[in-house]
């Protein structure tokens, strides 16, 4: 004998299989479209922000690619092709 908990169970599980695909069709497109909007959008929003007179950051990235390592960091520390 089942209890209604067990019967609303069963009844969950049985999900047609054109629902579940659809469901997991739209999570990869929303999937997909995040990362484009998390690449693209900071940077066009830059790009237009210095298109309307506003001005780059004057400060240069810290650890970036020219940035002088400091004597205190240790070895294994530093990205590779740094040292």
């Amino acid at each position: 004998m089942k209890n209604n908990f067990q019967q609303w169970q069963s009844d969950f599980e049985r999900v047609p299989p054109e629902l579940e695909d659809r469901v997991l069709q739209q999570a990869r497109t929303f999937t997909a479209f995040g990362k484009v909007v998390e690449v693209f959008v900071p940077n066009a929003l830059g790009a237009v922000a210095l298109m309307i007179g506003g001005e780059a950051p004057d400060r240069p990235v810290q650890n970036g690619p020219g940035a002088p390592f400091e004597e205190d960091i240790p070895l294994w520390r530093i990205p590779p092709g740094r040292y």
